[in-house]
């Protein structure tokens, strides 16, 4: 790695124009990680790239990388999607942001697509092949007589994966799209929480406006609830869609962290934050494509001594 002497006299100019203490966070720099996804022209994964293959820039500063990991290894992902009452006029947006899902995220991972317009079940198994996958997402449709099980669905899908060998560090990935609407799950919401847990699984949830929105609040803050603990204990994502048409966007967004792809830690000042619009990674003497997917929210702190 580069000397780390410039972001040392950046945090001491902070520290005097701050007029801070010895034992403030001027006497520490953090190390963050940064995922990225490294495709070549083709837009096929470039693997093999080291710490000296990286350049990472936070606002017009250059940072030094401390560590890289690769995650090049096939994951297994279960997408679900609501074709409840809450899919009403939205079935063919849901279709065409699953379809996207599925040829962003293989041939390189196994997937496997589950629907829960009333109970839930699995349309197609554990599989590579876009082509069957594609098809399974044509065949989503609403069904405008039941709610949805979206509880009952982190259930099923969590019980599949313990049929299934998980490989250590490298969990699998449950994404899942539901409408706000009306909700009559079976499991408790205490249940799915648990078993989502269990299951070792990283969990992803796209939450949609209904057509028919759920008037029993309670519910709906059980369900909410459920969806955001499973969000921060497992370290997967939660976003609410405020148009439909955003959705593939969302779940393109989310096979980016389920390509192949780099985890860089870097040394950046404690504050301010990092954020993911500050830094610019590129790979200075290769043709390739560096795509950001996001900041872990983990940091560690050293002192500037070390």
């Amino acid at each position: 790695a580069k000397s780390i002497f410039r972001l040392i006299a950046g945090a001491a100019c902070s520290l005097l124009l701050l007029g801070t203490s010895q034992d403030t966070a001027g006497d520490f720099i953090a190390i963050r990680t940064v995922l990225v996804s490294v495709t070549d022209d083709n837009g096929a994964p470039v693997s093999g790239l080291g710490i000296d293959d990286f350049s990472i820039v936070e606002r017009g500063v250059e940072r030094d990388i401390e560590s890289i990991e690769s995650s090049e290894k096939q994951t297994e992902i279960l997408l679900a999607v609501d074709t409840s009452v809450s899919s009403q006029g939205k079935i063919q947006l849901l279709r065409k942001a699953s379809e996207a899902f599925v040829r962003a995220v293989t041939p390189h991972n196994t997937l496997s697509i589950y629907e829960f317009g009333g109970r839930a079940s699995r349309l197609v198994e554990p599989t590579e092949s876009t082509g069957t996958l594609v098809q399974a997402a044509k065949r989503l449709h609403t069904q405008p007589s039941e709610a949805a099980y979206v509880l009952d669905a982190i259930v099923v899908t969590a019980r599949d994966l313990e049929k299934t060998e998980q490989e250590e560090g490298n969990p699998a990935h449950v994404v899942i799209v539901t409408g706000d609407g009306p909700e009559l799950s079976h499991n408790h919401y205490q249940r799915a929480k648990q078993v989502g847990e269990d299951s070792g699984a990283v969990y992803h949830f796209v939450l949609f406006n209904s057509a028919r929105e759920s008037d029993d609040f309670l519910r709906k803050a059980e369900v909410e609830g459920t969806l955001t603990h499973l969000t921060d204990t497992t370290g997967g994502t939660y976003q609410r869609i405020l148009a439909a048409t955003a959705i593939e966007k969302e779940l393109v967004r989310i096979a980016g962290e389920l390509r192949p792809r780099y985890g860089l830690s870097f040394l950046t000042e404690i504050s301010p934050k990092s954020k993911l619009d500050d830094l610019s990674v590129s790979v200075p003497n290769r043709d390739t494509r560096v795509e950001l997917i996001r900041l872990l929210p983990e940091e560690r702190k050293v002192p500037l001594s070390k």
